[in-house]
């Protein structure tokens, strides 16, 4: 799986103390796969695009943080997800997925999500910060987590969303959680059991410029249903816009 986002900001203050004082813009796409997009082995996960749009609003109280926010699930061909695979696939002359696992494909979709975090925010020496946090979701997939990240460099802020920019340069994050899933749209029952736990750690890098952040990481994430023979690495990349 990979997944790719872009985020639009626009607040009046550069530390908002109530809810609706920032408010996030979020659109992200992402690309669930069978580990074999030709011969997808029986049980393996469904094929799925899936492209979100979603509107969150930050606010913190001294260290502790809150985000609370909406979002808009498309799965199937009309999220265009699948579509940019298979371009980028002919452009590198690579097989993409085949007509089998396409028409195996969670289905074209529309489903509503919301979701909500509280985080603290740690100051460690040498200008690092540990971040424990716990998360709640229902919609297309309903959980409750809880895990912690520890920032290295000054240009991580309250979800990077804050109007006032950071400084320019580069930090880097690592990071831990698990998760209590419910229920997931993209491993429907009675098809997939799902795992007790999801349990992932991350690692990545941010380049704050003027104008332009870009954040990539790198994401293991362990098996999310009992058929699913072992972990995955996953790949993102964040784009953020500031106005």
């Amino acid at each position: 799986m990979v997944g790719a986002a872009i985020s639009a900001t626009g607040g009046c203050s550069p530390t908002p103390q109530k809810p609706g004082d920032l408010v996030e813009l979020r659109y992200s796409g992402r690309l669930m796969a069978p580990a074999n997009l030709r011969h997808a082995a029986p049980g393996d996960r469904r094929y799925a695009g899936i492209a979100t749009l979603g509107l969150y609003t930050h606010w913190a109280l001294e260290n502790a943080e809150f985000s609370l926010g909406a979002e808009a699930v498309v799965s199937g061909p009309i999220s265009g997800v699948p579509w940019i695979q298979m371009t980028l696939h002919d452009l590198i002359g690579i097989a993409g997925p085949s007509h089998e696992t396409q028409a195996n494909q969670i289905p074209n979709g529309l489903r509503g999500a919301v979701s909500g975090e509280v985080a603290y925010r740690f100051n460690l020496p040498n200008g690092m910060v540990l971040r424990p946090y716990m998360e709640a979701r229902t919609g297309d997939v309903t959980l409750a987590r809880v895990g912690a990240d520890l920032f290295i460099g000054n240009n991580f802020s309250l979800y990077q969303t804050l109007p006032e920019l950071p400084p320019p340069g580069m930090s880097f994050v690592v990071g831990a959680d698990t998760a209590k899933v419910f229920s997931s749209a993209w491993l429907p029952e009675p098809g997939y059991t799902l795992t007790p736990f999801w349990n992932r750690a991350r690692a990545g890098m941010f380049w704050q410029g003027n104008v332009v952040g870009v954040f990539y990481g790198a994401t293991w994430t362990g098996p999310e249903f009992t058929a699913q023979p072992e972990g995955q690495v996953l790949g993102s990349v964040t784009v953020q816009l500031s106005f």
